[in-house]
């Protein structure tokens, strides 16, 4: 805020502008993705990257930067995964401005529920299956922040825990019990 020169109640103005602004780009990039509109995708990467440099959102813009050539470059297996590590980054973004702006003695987090599609875990999850498959770190890297965007820490803990350790058979065993977890319902 002083680095911007900005005071406070500007500030949070701001803060409250992006999230207003942002209500349904998570649904956008899903539409687009679908479609195979990259120019739509491309465009819309392209915006959150902007937007969230204005708002000193590093990681946001990181990642739409990487979807904004992805997209432009229509390499689909790298959209793919980068589609839904920038949707997390944006929540976790809307998220911590909800905190920061909420009134004294709110509780935004325990209103605002976390969009968790069953069917995007086991997308999330298949990805990261692939990944496995295919032995590229860097991919199984990418593939696993998709999946910590759609579960709890709790949740995938063994998960994480073995691909830390390069155990993929245990971890691929992991894996296979969250998809019929997910999947039973």
């Amino acid at each position: 805020m002083d680095a911007l020169g900005l005071d406070e109640a500007t500030f949070k103005t701001i803060l409250k502008g992006f999230n207003k602004g942002n209500t349904s780009s998570n649904d956008e990039m899903d539409n687009a993705f679908k479609e195979k509109d990259w120019g739509a995708l491309q465009a819309l990467a392209h915006s959150l990257k902007g937007s969230g440099s204005s708002i000193g959102a590093r990681d946001l813009q990181k990642e739409a930067d990487k979807l904004e050539i992805a997209a432009k470059e229509k390499n689909i297996p790298v959209i793919e995964g980068l589609v839904e590590v920038v949707k997390g980054k944006l929540d976790q973004v809307v998220d911590s401005i909800e905190k920061l702006i909420a009134p004294a003695g709110s509780s935004p987090a325990a209103t605002r529920q976390k969009r968790i599609d069953p069917e995007q875990r086991i997308f999330v999850l298949k990805k990261l299956n692939d990944a496995f498959e295919s032995y590229e770190y860097e991919e199984i890297r990418s593939c696993l922040d998709a999946v910590r965007e759609n579960f709890t820490a709790d949740e995938i803990k063994a998960l994480q825990d073995q691909i830390e350790s390069f155990d993929y058979t245990e971890a691929q065993e992991t894996l296979e019990a969250l998809l019929n977890k997910i999947k039973k319902g």
